[in-house]
């Protein structure tokens, strides 16, 4: 964790500073330093008068760490739990962060459950809207956070005094005569306008604290003045990157177009298709239908030979009574009804016979027209194949542009993440 993060070793330089006359003499528990700081918050107390100090953390990694990083006669750092440690055993309890203590009251009893008669609890809640030195450090924002009603009613049900003290970043300049000893420290507060408070620390107690007065804790400036620089070198190296990532979505723009052009042509081609199908069911239909037709028609044309051989048939009766007509003119008499009975007998086959001819003339009408119908449809069905054709061509020259489009794409993609891994 960084020196100015939120809570972290600069925070907590500060809020042990503020409150070293509680520290002087007094058994203090540090939760939440260790993870921070490494222990060297642990050692800073030990340096303001602590007469010991043990530095509480759930997690033995950090335990170890510290201790190995930190060492020192008074000071001791253990893996525990907040139930595990004596009661009434602490003039000090130094939490990190008391966020916590606002969903969970309980656990402000446990603290207090901690402290001797006389003791205090010293802890801090961050404010989220705040500008405090851990975002000028690029640290994010601090997420949801309790307010600081709930905070601070979560530690009156189990403290008598609850004094609030507000922690505010401060940019600035320090000006001494070069080579004085412990000149007059004076502040000009006129250039920084009102404090905006970055944490509220809350000192509890059975009594108040008696802590008063401002204090101003210099920190270094370096941390800061690295991270800014960083970030202005990280702002020049990828200067380029806004540029390549509006060609990257102008290509993704593109390809989406084509794709687009794509699914239209493939529902046309679906289209045509389907068109192309209905045209040849109608061309089976009509084949189908012109094989029944050819079928009628034979069967026309057979009738119109059998009245034919029956025609021919009858007008050799015809010349065989005029034949006997003739042989027998003395009878002519009495054969006149039926020489007239088979005049009339012959129109009316004659009739008959021009009526099947006009039938049969109608039927080879129909025949071709049939044929003009089929050879129509054929046209109809070989111009639908070959829409058909020219739309999947169309098709594949649209897919042809997609993969084009997407191999830039991925090239862009590709100069994009090559300048990235450059830039870092």
């Amino acid at each position: 964790m960084g020196f100015y993060a939120r809570h972290g070793a600069g925070d907590l330089r500060a809020r042990y500073s503020f409150v070293e006359p509680l520290v002087a003499g007094r058994r203090v528990l540090e939760l939440g330093g260790a993870r921070a700081t490494r222990g060297e918050s642990a050692l800073g107390l030990v340096e303001r008068g602590a007469a010991a100090v043990l530095s509480v953390d759930d997690d033995p990694a950090v335990i170890d760490d510290a201790a190995a990083r930190s060492a020192h006669p008074f000071v001791e750092y253990r893996a525990a739990r907040l139930d595990d440690l004596p009661r009434r055993s602490f003039d000090l309890v130094l939490l990190a962060d008391g966020a916590p203590l606002a969903a969970d009251p309980g656990r402000a009893a446990g603290l207090a459950e901690l402290l001797s008669p006389r003791g205090h609890l010293v802890t801090a809640l961050a404010v989220p809207e705040a500008a405090g030195l851990a975002d000028l450090a690029g640290e994010g924002p601090t997420g949801a956070q309790p307010g600081y009603e709930a905070f601070v009613s979560a530690l009156q049900q189990h403290f008598p005094s609850v004094e609030i003290v507000t922690q505010a970043a401060a940019v600035g300049w320090v000006l001494a005569p070069a080579g004085a000893e412990d000149p007059e420290l004076s502040i000009d507060g006129a250039a920084s306008g009102p404090p905006e408070a970055a944490a509220y620390l809350a000192v509890c107690g059975w009594e108040p604290a008696g802590l008063d007065g401002m204090l101003l804790v210099t920190l270094p400036h370096r941390p800061l003045a690295d991270v800014a620089r960083a970030a202005q070198e990280a702002a020049r190296d990828h200067a380029g990157c806004a540029a390549r990532e509006s060609d990257l979505r102008a290509a993704a723009g593109r390809l989406g177009e084509r794709e687009a052009e794509l699914a239209r042509l493939e529902e046309e081609v679906a289209r045509l298709s389907a068109d192309l199908e209905a045209a040849l069911g109608r061309a089976a239909e009509a084949e189908s239908g012109r094989e029944g037709n050819r079928g009628e028609l034979a069967g026309a044309m057979a009738e119109l030979e059998r009245l034919r051989a029956g025609e021919a048939e009858r007008r050799g009766e015809l010349e065989s009574v005029r034949a006997l007509l003739a042989e027998k003119g003395a009878q002519a008499e009495r054969s006149a009804e039926a020489a007239a009975a088979a005049q009339a007998r012959l129109a009316e086959l004659d009739t008959l016979a021009r009526s099947q001819a006009a039938e049969a003339e109608i039927a080879r009408n129909d025949l071709s027209q049939e044929r003009a119908d089929r050879a129509a449809a054929r046209r109809e069905a070989e111009e639908a194949a070959r829409q058909a054709g020219e739309a999947r061509a169309r098709a594949e020259a649209a897919r042809f542009e997609a993969e084009a489009a997407r191999s830039g794409l991925e090239a862009a993609r590709r100069e994009v993440e090559e300048a990235r891994a450059e830039a870092d």
